[in-house]
């Protein structure tokens, strides 16, 4: 891991790996329940937003499969990459690892932006292993899930493709 991590100034080179401290399993598998809920929620509630609308007028039924059932998706799968980039002590953050105290650094200690975080959390996570996971028999996501528990820095494997660590906020 670089030694540019902190919390005063991730990009501070003084800083050396005691100046953060790894997340451990617990908490990781916390913030990802707490995620799986929150993305439920809100994808439920655009859901409902269709439903609602379906029965205000029918619209649904011409224009809904276009336009709202994409717009649950988006919903869904934008949750994290949104959240991850935002700038501040909440970079690196989504509401679930927010709740548990703990955050997505990158090993170049630089914040996450949009493109670093839709890289992180959309396509290899949910795009590599949900996407492969769903042909393989969960088998890849299993793995990821559990792969900290062996590695000596508590990195998953989308943390190792991604180039990051998750510690304690």
């Amino acid at each position: 891991m670089s030694a540019r991590h902190g919390r005063d100034d991730p990009r501070d080179p003084q800083l050396t790996e005691s100046a953060v401290e790894l997340s451990g399993w617990w908490r990781r598998v916390g913030a990802s329940l707490l995620d799986t809920l929150f993305r439920l929620v809100l994808a439920g509630l655009a859901f409902g937003l269709l439903i609602a609308a379906d029965e205000a007028g029918g619209v649904v039924d011409t224009i809904g499969t276009v336009v709202f059932a994409p717009a649950v998706l988006v919903v869904y799968l934008g949750y994290a990459p949104c959240l991850v980039r935002r700038p501040g002590d909440r970079n690196g953050q989504t509401w679930g690892k927010q709740l548990t105290g703990i955050r997505a650094i990158r090993d170049d200690g630089a914040p996450y932006a949009a493109g670093t975080a839709t890289m992180r959390e959309l396509v290899i996570k949910d795009g590599l292993f949900g996407l492969v996971s769903a042909i393989a028999f969960s088998i890849p996501f299993l793995l990821d899930s559990l792969w900290p528990l062996w590695d000596e820095s508590n990195r998953a494997l989308h943390d190792m493709l991604a180039h990051s660590h998750v510690v304690r906020a």
